[in-house]
């Protein structure tokens, strides 16, 4: 049985697809089947993203993205040193520093995060970042018609995001009206803060973070989930970034973090409060910042869609 690469192709096979016959065994050029290729040498990306966080730890200044493509060209010479054969005739030669190269970047785009499939791209930067939803545990009612003139009961709607201005508005006067007649019904105040939040009208970002605030403050939060009103207060302040509040929302960011259990269960909430805190430190300016949280969730986990958001958002700001 011939040997077989990672990709599960033999070399004798990928020999015979690839390799046009050839008279003289030196007219050959083995470009896909040289003794060492990132295909059959998956050490070295991993060597590369070690080194190169080793040296980030050490300098922020090293985090450029010019960094790993040097220690990749190094790391791809030193492979093509290993593997070059005496005595080649000087086409081989040539066309195996080429191979080299192509490899070197080849590691690099591993460690870089750079597919030759394009993946879909979050737009979730600076400039173009979708508002963010309003997250809660309090299990939402359905949606549906009620009455002509009913008064609609102090619940956040399923699909409150698509849910009209109007039937908002209906429902943050039914919270009122409960807030007014038990000043201390948190769970009133923040399911408030939740519709202000999704109806996201001139103003309306203030008083959910007035609503949010709130129950933070409170003793009396119940059952209500601290990382999740830490999360979407953060949020609300996030949006109106104009006015100078990023900086309180990346602190919201991390005390969301902090207080939430971290449990297996909680990993992908632990990941998009993350991101969350990631994009809020770009947009205050602060890239080292934002590239340090994006680089924690692949430390904790690479495989992850988080990971695959995170890259994206660091080969972005072309780090």
């Amino acid at each position: 049985m011939g040997k077989t690469t990672p990709l599960g192709t033999t070399a004798e096979d990928a020999n015979h697809l690839f390799n046009a016959p050839a008279k003289n065994e030196d007219d050959k050029v083995g470009v896909f089947t040289t003794p060492q290729t990132l295909a059959t040498f998956p050490g070295a990306t991993a060597a590369v993203s070690v080194v190169w966080q080793v040296l980030t730890r050490a300098d922020e200044r090293l985090s450029n993205v010019f960094v790993p493509i040097g220690i990749s060209l190094f790391v791809g010479l030193i492979i093509y040193l290993l593997t070059v054969r005496k005595g080649t005739i000087w086409r081989r030669t040539l066309a195996e520093i080429g191979i080299a190269l192509i490899n070197s970047f080849m590691i690099a785009a591993a460690v870089l995060g750079i597919s030759s499939i394009k993946p879909e791209t979050s737009s979730r930067n600076k400039e173009d970042r979708p508002p963010l939803s309003a997250v809660s545990q309090n299990s939402p009612v359905p949606d549906t018609p009620q009455p002509v003139g009913e008064q609609l009961s102090c619940e956040l709607p399923e699909n409150a995001e698509s849910t009209s201005a109007e039937r908002l508005t209906k429902i943050i006067e039914s919270c009122t009206t409960d807030i007014t007649n038990n000043p201390q019904n948190v769970t009133a105040i923040f399911t408030r803060g939740l519709l202000y939040h999704n109806r996201k009208n001139t103003g309306d970002y203030g008083k959910a973070i007035d609503d949010y605030s709130k129950v933070i403050d409170s003793d009396r939060a119940g059952n209500i989930s601290r990382p999740d009103v830490y999360q979407n207060r953060g949020n609300a302040l996030y949006e109106r970034r104009e006015t100078g509040d990023l900086e309180q929302a990346i602190q919201d960011y991390k005390s969301a973090l902090s207080t939430l259990d971290n449990t297996k269960e909680n990993k992908n909430k632990r990941f998009d409060l993350m991101l969350d805190l990631g994009y809020a430190h770009y947009a205050l300016g602060n890239q080292n910042g934002a590239v340090r949280t994006f680089r924690q969730i692949c430390t904790e986990d690479p495989d992850s869609s988080s990971c695959l958001k995170a890259k994206g958002e660091i080969g972005r700001m072309g780090r």
